[in-house]
């Protein structure tokens, strides 16, 4: 199945758009899409187990299954700021 996955910070300009297109087999895990992302962008590979998965507006465990209407986003790991 097709499935869109928006992307944040260092993996946006990595993709190099703000979203990835992928295609992963019919009810895949989280964990199996974090592995066809790995696939098609490679320099996120080393990194691929720090990235946070949301489905649908909620943060996802890695056996929960996606659909193709889910939306999706894959977030880096995320530092830095400003002191206040």
């Amino acid at each position: 199945m097709h499935v869109q996955a928006k992307v944040f910070a260092s993996l946006k300009q990595i993709v190099g758009a703000p979203a990835a297109a992928l295609e992963v087999p019919e009810g895949c895990s989280v964990r199996e899409l974090l592995l066809a992302f790995g696939k098609a962008f490679p320099r996120v590979r080393e990194g691929i187990g720090a990235i946070r998965v949301a489905v649908n507006d909620e943060y996802a465990t890695a056996e929960q299954t996606i659909e193709e209407t889910d939306i999706i986003a894959l977030i880096p790991p995320v530092s830095g700021g400003a002191d206040v």
